[in-house]
């Protein structure tokens, strides 16, 4: 490190830091993480800070974190910057500056806001329409619990419940069967579409692929939410919902610590960045809809048994132009959207009074109650007096 210049100063992040003399801020940033597009947009955060500050840096390898010393080729005469999930202990020799992406002792730390992304999958899930809603697992791993608080804490200022997934098997590698039955039947015991969310997209991936073996609807009978928005996330079919880390954003901010631990600065307290998207896919396309499923909901009160035809000559459309629109706003077509909102109304009906299923089924828009039972046993797995008997509480077991 360069001596330090008294009279002169960079401001960095809002604070006025010393600055060393002109060289020794050259810096080649190495970046701890798996490749991927997030390692591009994470990097021009980095470097768009740079290139406003006039500051010498590039970016280097990206490192496996198991083996950043085992791999690092340090440049001769540059400061070496490690930045991204740097978990092993590092030679002293190397006298790399560290940015870390998670809590780290004596390192400057520069993280998404867990809670955050609780928050946002919440509020995500919620305006999609659904009302029940239940987390993977409640484990001991410290951002998994973390983001799980800020979900269940923003479902109950609502003033909701949050249910719990039944245990997972312990690993991928065992017979998935008995659990993807217990799924289906968790899911079909609920009183109404299950938003789930995931802490990571990896065991949401496993999830989503679980529910399509087990016979789960996607999203019409279960959503699921996961954070990351991998690559895989898109490629699904259909496609994961998932909360987007902000990694331009990490990338300003770790920016910000480098210059300063390169200007001889202490590390700040950790920097917390809150997520503010969520990569809406088919998941979570249950009422993605700008107000379609609303109006017919509305006029399905008015008019309970009106037909996918009727539907659209009120919107003032042909019936083709009307499932086409289903399809693109909502993924699903005018008729599943039609049948959704009827089983919806049962399910309300159900736990509302004691009415005979006949009427019931003819509130709902079916002629006969045969046609509503045939539908709801094939939606929920059982029929309707034994979905009422098991749910009178109205809970999420």
């Amino acid at each position: 490190m360069g001596r330090l210049r008294p009279a002169t100063g960079c401001r960095a992040g809002g604070a006025v830091i010393l600055a060393p003399m002109p060289g020794t801020l050259a810096a080649v940033i190495s970046l701890v993480m798996p490749a991927g597009p997030h390692t591009t947009t994470f990097s021009e955060g980095i470097m768009a800070y740079a290139r406003r500050h006039e500051l010498p840096w590039r970016i280097g390898q990206v490192l496996n974190k198991q083996s950043v010393a085992a791999t690092l080729v340090p440049t001769p005469g540059v400061r070496q910057v490690l930045a991204g999930w740097v978990d092993e202990p590092l030679p002293r020799n190397l006298h790399a500056v560290v940015v870390s992406l998670r809590n780290s002792v004596n390192r400057a730390v520069v993280s998404m806001h867990d809670g955050a992304v609780g928050v946002l999958a919440a509020e995500h899930l919620y305006a999609c329409g659904y009302r029940h809603l239940a987390i993977a697992k409640d484990g001991r791993n410290p951002v998994e619990s973390a983001r799980n608080a800020g979900f269940v804490a923003w479902i109950e200022r609502q003033g909701g419940k949050v249910a719990r997934l039944p245990p997972l098997p312990p690993t991928r590698d065992v017979d998935r069967s008995e659990w993807q039955r217990r799924f289906a039947s968790w899911v079909a015991a609920a009183p109404g579409p299950i938003g789930l969310f995931s802490y990571q997209d990896r065991p949401a991936l496993w999830l989503l692929e679980d529910a399509l073996a087990a016979g789960i609807r996607v999203p019409e009978q279960l959503g699921i939410v996961g954070v990351d928005d991998c690559d895989a996330a898109s490629e699904a079919e259909p496609g994961l919902s998932s909360v987007i880390p902000p990694w331009q954003v990490l990338g300003h901010e770790v920016a910000i610590q480098v210059h300063r631990r390169l200007c001889g600065a202490p590390p700040v307290d950790p920097v917390t960045v809150a997520p503010v998207r969520v990569a809406a896919r088919g998941s979570t396309a249950l009422a993605q809809d700008g107000g379609l499923v609303a109006d017919l909901r509305r006029r399905l009160e008015q008019q309970p048994g009106m037909s996918a035809a009727d539907w659209a000559v009120m919107l003032g459309c042909t019936v083709r132009h009307l499932h086409r629109r289903c399809r693109r706003e909502t993924g699903c077509s005018a008729k599943d959207i039609l049948q959704n909102a009827r089983l919806e109304r049962a399910r309300e009906l159900l736990l509302k009074d004691d009415r005979p299923l006949g009427e019931i089924a003819v509130a709902c828009g079916w002629a006969y109650d045969t046609g509503f039972i045939k539908a709801f046993t094939h939606a929920h797995g059982i029929p309707p007096g034994r979905w009422r008997q098991a749910h009178q509480t109205a809970v999420v077991a």
